[in-house]
């Protein structure tokens, strides 16, 4: 039995109490080109965004006038795209979009109503590394649990490709577990409302820019994440399917990093603890951070209803986003996870395969 089943039997929920604020959500129906609100329909501290057709640019009205115009990014392929953007101090805003439409979601996270959640921040469970990263399961972050949608059932795979990401919004810091509450919200809202419309988080952990780790998507009523209750046939754990790489989720851990890594690259904690978060799923999984594998949609495989050949990549094992579309154009072309730290991939997978032959 792996480190990471084990753990998933022996961890129990604890007894500290904390308090989060409820999040406040207001959608704006989509408008071709772009729009304009003065007076958003609360104090804001973030906007999600969502626009078809090319780029797009925000700007974010204060109580002491309009800010500059600032491009919204984001993990997406090109050709329209989506957006978390950081709405600090903001009361209304303005986007454009190039040739397309626009639709809105406005945000606060920080100053709603407050509601207990029976948690509070520890160590990332069953992790390899002696100190490991801190770690912030969902109910320690507040995650709403309403807000997923629980009518399509959990479907788990054996796990093949672990895939790096960084999340291409603005960011404040000083204020993650809201932010990480936002984006939340964000995805979980229907796409006709101007979200994501994913039934959770799209990713399986997020990592901030202090290194601290957070519970991503829901993978059961234990407090190991990613993963299902219970071992697969072979012993090892699966992985919840995810939402982070259309057409190639089932098999595929998804770990984003907050921010946008566009022009800078992380700190040294956010290395330190992507490699100790990739070689705890590693070690688990019984990959080797150093190979490439065929991918073969697990999902596709078992639907019997589907006539085409699964969809498929040849692709490192511990990989990024953008390296997706090289080894499958239908994955789409995009830069996350930011053309500043894409060169350290190489890096990454040389410090994942030190933690492990450490053990």
């Amino acid at each position: 039995m792996s480190a990471v089943v084990a753990a998933a039997a022996d961890v129990r929920p604890g007894a500290a109490v904390r308090r989060v604020p409820q999040t406040q959500l207001h959608s704006r129906p989509r408008a071709r080109g772009g729009a304009k609100v003065g007076t958003a329909a609360f104090p804001l501290s973030h906007v999600g965004l969502s626009w078809t057709g090319g780029a797009a640019a925000v700007r974010l009205r204060t109580r002491d006038g309009w800010g500059d115009w600032q491009p919204a990014r984001g993990c997406a392929p090109a050709g329209g795209g989506s957006a978390l953007v950081n709405a600090r101090d903001a009361i209304g805003y303005e986007v454009q979009a190039d040739g397309g439409s626009v639709a809105a979601v406005e945000l606060n996270t920080v100053d709603g109503p407050l509601r207990a959640v029976a948690a509070a921040p520890g160590v990332l469970p069953a992790a390899i590394v002696d100190d490991g990263p801190r770690y912030l399961s969902r109910a320690a972050w507040g995650a709403e649990e309403s807000r997923r949608i629980t009518t399509t059932p959990l479907s788990f795979f054996p796990v093949s490709v672990l895939t790096v990401h960084h999340e291409g919004g603005t960011y404040d810091p000083s204020r993650e577990e809201a932010h990480v509450r936002a984006l939340y919200a964000y995805q979980t809202t229907p796409a006709a409302q101007g979200g994501s419309g994913l039934d959770d988080l799209g990713y399986h952990l997020l990592i901030g820019a202090a290194g601290t780790v957070y519970e991503g998507r829901w993978s059961g009523t234990d407090l190991v994440p990613v993963f299902g209750p219970g071992a697969g046939p072979d012993g090892g754990p699966r992985m919840v399917n995810g939402g982070h790489l259309a057409g190639f989720n089932a098999g595929n851990v998804g770990v984003c990093l907050l921010g946008d890594y566009t022009t800078a690259a992380p700190a040294e904690s956010v290395y330190r603890s992507l490699a100790a978060v990739l070689a705890t799923l590693a070690d688990a999984c019984r990959l080797d951070p150093a190979a490439t594998t065929r991918y073969v949609n697990p999902a596709d495989v078992a639907n019997p209803a589907r006539t085409e050949p699964p969809r498929s990549a040849t692709i490192r094992t511990v990989t990024s986003h953008r390296d997706w579309h090289a080894a499958n154009p239908a994955a789409g072309s995009t830069d996350c996870p930011g053309a500043a730290f894409h060169p350290g991939m190489d890096r990454v997978r040389q410090d994942v395969a030190a933690l492990i032959t450490t053990i």
